[in-house]
């Protein structure tokens, strides 16, 4: 356990050291694959689990880009034996903050949709979706970074026949981890 230690801390000096001159690229392109957790507002019968997602991006400049996301994840609905599939898909427009460093924060905004599957086709609503939220890239390497990502996903709409929530609005949260591949770009001229 002890060499487990060291060599993590090891690595992590290679990558502080590494990552000295790494920045988010204006031009570059990027996949991000991820793993997190979806959790559903209590009202909404669905219960909580974690989720897949895919995230390809473009950064017009070294400040702002855009991405497509999509995640799935399985869930309950009410007290059902049967498993739902919920997708949830959109477009994003990017903020970075300090993009010429290692440590790259950034605000998201987006739309979308979110779709959920079951047994029964009458219960099986697509709603219009809006997001925001912030996240970062840590670069390991000029063109690999470790992200995190946390998105409050707000579905809008509502039918009687998708269980007893009144309400139009709901409230979601998607909290993910993953890893950036960067592809191309420039590097800013210092």
């Amino acid at each position: 356990m002890k060499k487990i230690g060291i060599l993590i801390i090891f690595v992590l000096l290679m990558a502080a050291i590494t990552t000295a001159h790494a920045e988010n690229k204006e031009g570059s392109f990027y996949l991000t694959p991820s793993v997190g957790g979806y959790f559903f507002e209590g009202n909404q019968d669905y219960k909580d689990n974690i989720t897949l997602g895919l995230r390809a991006g473009y950064n017009f400049t070294e400040h702002f880009g855009t991405e497509f996301f999509c995640n799935l994840l399985e869930s309950k609905f009410e007290d059902t034996d049967g498993v739902n599939r919920v997708y949830v898909a959109g477009i994003e427009g990017l903020y970075h903050f300090i993009p010429r460093g290692s440590f790259v924060p950034f605000l998201a905004i987006g739309i979308g949709a979110i779709h959920y599957t079951s047994g029964d086709p009458e219960l099986q609503p697509s709603k219009f979706a809006v997001d925001y939220g912030a996240g970062v890239n840590f670069f390991i390497t000029d063109d690999i970074a470790m992200r995190a990502d946390v998105r409050h996903v707000l579905p809008l709409g509502n039918s009687s026949k998708y269980g007893d929530n009144p309400n139009d609005i709901h409230n979601d949260l998607l909290v993910t981890l993953g890893i950036t591949f960067a592809f191309g770009g420039k590097k800013a001229i210092e």
